[in-house]
């Protein structure tokens, strides 16, 4: 009589990776449906991936752009994509540095600042690397107007572009900066290391009074008394016209990496969880952290950026290589 064991234990086997395969793609389906459900209530009626060609795949650290069919996202080893409205396509950068911010008034005119102080620009043709009289590593970029530009970096470093030249400025501190924002070129915020928070009003940069310690990392607004800076900690400080003040803070081992203020003053703020994956959170003008308008995105990766137009037409990217569009 034929001995039936060893078949029957392979295929028991084989009904048990079955059987957890499936529940491991039915807990993946309740989770995207609960991420859908609660970025439905915070605004979004949809969220889905625009495709990266896999062989130009890498860790994504900002996205920026004029339109929703003109759009730049920037990463590691020099990673420059453009997406028109259909398809991201790769940008030759002409360098391999990692690449931390970008800003630009239109697609023919954008900066992008990166590790060993680069800085290069982009045409509508071409990017070309600008040649720069410092030794810091550059974060955070922001544009006024074609004449009118800011960057901030490292070592209290502080750059301004009229046009023409770029020159140093004087931070008036020693802490590092990390990103810049203005509601007018008279009217720019920039913060960085150790809750370092200063403002340039047109003639000077001054320290302003900030009320945490923690590493701030971004900076947006609405206008000059609707700014917000987001970082360590899970912390969120707001400026009103008169003071900062702490709005929100989180787990001590979370962080926000990106910060974007709509033209309807609702706010997007993304970064990492400190636990499990990408987090982002829903302000309306009256509360944070409710659960019909946050919640963990999903298993994905560490969330760096996120920009966009409306709360119901935005992008973000991260560490997973992938550009996610709510719509």
């Amino acid at each position: 009589m034929r001995n039936h064991a060893p078949l029957l234990l392979l295929a028991s086997r084989i009904y048990k990776v079955a059987a957890m395969r499936i529940v491991q793609l039915l807990r993946f389906a309740i989770a995207s449906i609960i991420v859908s459900a609660l970025l439905v209530s915070g605004g979004c009626s949809n969220t889905h991936q625009e495709p990266i060609p896999q062989e130009v795949r890498r860790d994504l650290l900002q996205v920026w752009g004029t339109s929703d069919t003109d759009l730049f996202a920037i990463g590691q080893a020099g990673l420059i994509l453009h997406y028109d409205g259909k398809s991201w396509s790769r940008m030759e950068s002409g360098t391999r540095e990692i690449l931390h911010d970008i800003a630009g008034v239109s697609h023919n005119d954008v900066f992008v600042v990166g590790a060993n102080r680069t800085l290069i620009h982009y045409d509508g043709q071409s990017w070309k690397t600008v040649g720069l009289n410092v030794d810091s590593e550059l974060f955070g970029i922001w544009a006024a107007s074609a004449s009118d530009v800011f960057v901030v970096g490292a070592n209290d470093t502080v750059l301004h572009y009229d046009g023409t030249t770029w020159q140093k400025m004087s931070s008036g501190i020693n802490e590092g900066l990390l990103d810049v924002w203005g509601s007018s070129g008279t009217d720019v915020w920039a913060v960085g290391t150790g809750g370092a928070i200063v403002h340039y009003d047109g003639k000077a940069w001054s320290r302003a009074t900030s009320p945490v310690g923690v590493r701030l990392r971004c900076v947006s607004g609405l206008s000059s008394e609707r700014v917000y800076a987001a970082g360590d900690e899970g912390t969120v400080v707001q400026y009103d016209g008169e003071s900062w003040k702490v709005v929100m803070t989180k787990d001590s081992k979370s962080r926000w990496n990106g910060i974007c203020v709509f033209s309807d003053g609702d706010v997007r703020v993304v970064g990492w969880d400190g636990k499990t994956g990408g987090i982002m959170m829903y302000y309306d003008g009256q509360s944070w952290g409710d659960t019909r308008t946050s919640g963990t995105v999903g298993k994905y990766s560490e969330i760096m950026s996120v920009w966009g137009f409306s709360k119901t037409n935005f992008f973000w990217v991260g560490l997973d290589g992938i550009s996610h569009r709510f719509q």
